[in-house]
Formats: C-alpha cells, sequence, structure tokens
C-alpha cells in the first residue's frame, strides 16, 4: 500500500524563515517627514500555485535562492509567486526578461481592490528591483503610497521603509543608473535588518559579493526622498494640497510630484538665478 500522506508543514516549512544619514548634498532636494505607509511581507519565487484542498504546498524552484518572510500577523495563505520574471536572473540580469505589462497593470489593480497580496509585493526586493530595471520607481512610489489606504498596523512600518528606500535611491537605480547590477540588492542590504524589505534581500547574499556596512542604522532615517537636479536648490515651496514641490534651481523653477518624485514642468525665463519660490494660498500660482 502507499505510504501514509506527510504530515501538514508548518508556516515555517512552507514559506521559509530567512535570519534575519542621510543629508542632502548641493544639487539634491531633500523632503522630510513620515509617511503612513503599509506593508506586509515578501513574494515567493517563481510561478507558483495557490495551496488548495488536498494539495501539498506549492514549491519554488531551487535556483530562486528566495524563502518570503510572512508577518505573526495576518498570514497570507496564498503568498504570490515572480510572474513579473519571465527568464533569467534577477541579480546579475542575465538572460533577465520582464513582464512589463503585468509590471504596470497587477499591482495596482490589487491595491484596487484593497487585496492585501499588494503588500507582499510592494515589500519584496524583487519587486522593487524589477521597478527599477524597468524604470518604473516613480510609479511604484504611488502603488506604496496608495496601499497605505488598507494597511494593518503591523505592517504600516515595513512599506514606510520602503518608500523611503526607494526616495532615497531615485538618483541611483533605474534603468540607466544603476552602477552594477546587484546595486538594489546591496542597498536594500544597508536598511535596517528588522524591515522584511531588507531581510529579501538578504536570501540573494551568495549570488554577488555583499559589502557589509558598519554602524548600520537601526531605525529609519528622517530623509523620505532625494532629488538631483545638477545644481545647487536654493528654495523649495510645497502646494498648499500637498501633492507638488517646486524648487529654485539656478535660473529655473522645477515642479515635481511630491509623492513621486517624477518632475511635472521646469518653468523658464528668469534673467538671473532663482533665490525664493512659494505657493499662492489656492495652489494656482507660484511667485518668484
Amino acid at each position: 500500500p502507499p505510504p501514509p500522506p506527510p504530515p501538514p508543514p508548518t508556516v515555517g516549512e512552507v514559506f521559509g524563515t530567512p535570519q534575519g544619514q542621510d543629508g542632502g548634498e548641493a544639487g539634491e532636494s531633500l523632503v522630510s517627514g513620515t509617511l503612513t505607509a503599509a506593508a506586509a511581507t515578501t513574494a515567493g519565487a517563481q510561478r507558483q500555485g495557490c495551496m488548495e484542498d488536498g494539495q501539498d504546498p506549492p514549491r519554488a524552484p531551487a535556483q530562486s535562492g528566495f524563502a518570503p518572510t510572512m508577518p505573526k500577523e495576518g498570514i497570507i495563505e496564498c503568498p504570490p509567486a515572480l510572474p513579473f520574471i519571465l527568464s533569467g536572473d534577477i541579480v546579475s540580469k542575465r538572460g533577465l526578461q520582464l513582464d512589463n505589462k503585468w509590471l504596470d497593470t497587477h499591482v495596482p489593480a490589487l491595491i484596487s481592490n484593497q487585496d492585501p497580496t499588494a503588500i507582499q509585493y510592494l515589500t519584496s526586493a524583487e519587486y522593487v528591483a524589477v521597478k527599477a530595471i524597468a524604470g518604473g520607481l516613480h510609479g511604484l512610489l504611488q502603488e506604496l503610497t496608495d496601499a497605505q489606504v488598507f494597511a494593518s498596523e503591523h505592517v504600516k512600518r515595513d512599506v514606510e521603509g520602503v518608500y523611503r528606500f526607494v526616495g532615497k535611491n531615485l538618483t541611483v537605480l533605474g534603468p540607466e543608473k544603476v552602477p552594477t547590477p546587484s546595486a538594489a540588492f546591496q542597498l536594500a542590504l544597508q536598511e535596517p535588518d528588522d524591515l522584511t524589505f531588507s531581510k529579501s534581500a538578504s536570501a540573494y547574499r551568495e549570488k554577488f559579493n555583499v559589502m557589509e556596512w558598519l554602524n548600520k542604522p537601526e531605525g529609519l532615517g528622517p530623509c523620505v526622498m532625494r532629488l538631483d537636479f545638477g545644481l545647487a536648490v536654493a528654495s523649495v515651496a510645497i502646494s498648499p494640497d500637498g501633492k507638488l514641490m517646486a524648487s529654485a534651481v539656478g535660473k529655473n523653477i522645477i515642479v515635481v510630484d511630491r509623492i513621486t518624485g517624477e518632475v511635472k514642468g521646469t518653468l523658464k525665463g528668469h534673467s538671473d538665478e532663482v533665490n525664493c519660490v512659494a505657493y499662492s494660498p489656492d495652489g494656482k500660482r507660484i511667485a518668484s
């Protein structure tokens, strides 16, 4: 007769349990503050199905080296895989092919439906890394902000940590700016060890030469976003509704989205350097 089925695995066996200063320079505009954001945990490895009654839990391919960490509360029984990776290695980027349509639409749709699965993607190093490769960091910042609407209290710090990580590293991450293929994972390891985001990056330590940092921060720093305009920033003003930020940069005024850091427009025409900017009370005009 066939041997009896094995006992059901524990959560730790199914999902894995990895062990687990900012100041601006000239030409940088820093936005400081506290985000109220949402977070949960990391995604699974490569494509895997949801567990149904009478089935064994799905197993990730051995090549991925990814073991997601699940929160103690509100465990999601069906964690997502990495369907946005069609082929290749996510760290070295050798042969890497991404599903850009999935990256543009899937997580925003989950957020729109207040599906907690979105939080798993948003707090995983893999998702952040591929959004950087695909040039989608501004969109990722918007996703992180939108997800806070349905976040539970015990995971808010995790998403806040990812938001600050992306905002601080807008000047070095992205398809044309990443200094090395593993930069996103290396930078993630500089974040506090207790963040789900940092733990998910730690699962890839054996795939690149990790630089270990002394005096690693134990908490989230005050810097929320760093914007590099290439010149000294003389003045910054935030619109009354909090959605836009105007910066005096040389002879221009650069207006950016305060949530995503995306440049919305550049106001030119001054005959000399702009020393100060201010919004009108209704937010419709900028004085310089």
